[in-house]
């Protein structure tokens, strides 16, 4: 009988009744759900796909075509370096139809933290990208097939010549090389704004682009 007091009282000294009432809750960290369409406060995951696909692969290329042309002939990738970029450029292109269409179609977000010539800025340098892309494709598709020549893509299919000109392969060329260092260029600038929104503005500028954004909840999930 001594023995169950003396634990009832330790019990209740290390465990007051109100100690459930008193605890915080933990915090946890919970992703917020993931769209697929852009709203107006962020993209959506197609527009994050197309925007970071399109950008790994124009940086991949762009990195690959200036390998490339330090090949000699007898190196074993001269033939085929050239029909990989070439293949890759091909899938580029199809993909940037599908970005300004779904572009075209959807809302986008909205940036109230942004000045009126930030947004005229931001436009101005998301229509150039998008030209400079398109550029720099069709350049590289004349000088696949300026000569007659088809492109065969990844031995899937073929993309044949549209118009032969005597010498259009080598105007290409510095056409070509051309918008692809301008598009690098804007592309760099485009990115250090983006980050100087992140880390200086501290706004939603860059993460509305990122796929996940954490949010804070309580162990119920109630948002913190």
């Amino acid at each position: 009988m001594a023995y169950m007091v003396y634990s009832s009282i330790i019990h209740s000294y290390r465990y007051p009744k109100d100690a459930a009432r008193t605890m915080v809750p933990p915090i946890k960290r919970r992703y917020k759900k993931v769209n697929i369409k852009d709203s107006l406060t962020k993209y959506g995951l197609i527009s994050q796909l197309f925007h970071w696909i399109m950008a790994i692969t124009i940086i991949g290329t762009f990195g690959f075509g200036l390998w490339m042309t330090e090949l000699d002939y007898y190196d074993q990738w001269y033939q085929d370096a050239p029909q990989l970029h070439k293949s890759v450029g091909v899938l580029l292109f199809g993909v940037w139809i599908l970005r300004v269409g779904w572009r075209t179609f959807s809302q986008k977000p909205q940036h109230p933290t942004l000045a009126p010539w930030e947004k005229r800025l931001s436009l101005l340098i998301h229509n150039s990208l998008y030209l400079l892309i398109l550029l720099m494709i069709v350049s590289g598709y004349l000088i696949a097939t300026g000569d007659g020549h088809s492109i065969e893509v990844f031995s899937w299919f073929d993309i044949p010549s549209f118009y032969t000109q005597k010498g259009l392969e080598d105007s290409a060329s510095e056409l070509h090389e051309i918008f692809a260092f301008t598009l690098i260029g804007v592309a760099t600038l485009h990115g250090i704004a983006a980050l100087k929104h992140h880390f200086v503005n501290k706004d939603n500028v860059l993460t509305s682009m990122l796929p996940l954004n954490k949010k804070k909840t309580n162990q119920i999930g109630t948002p913190k």
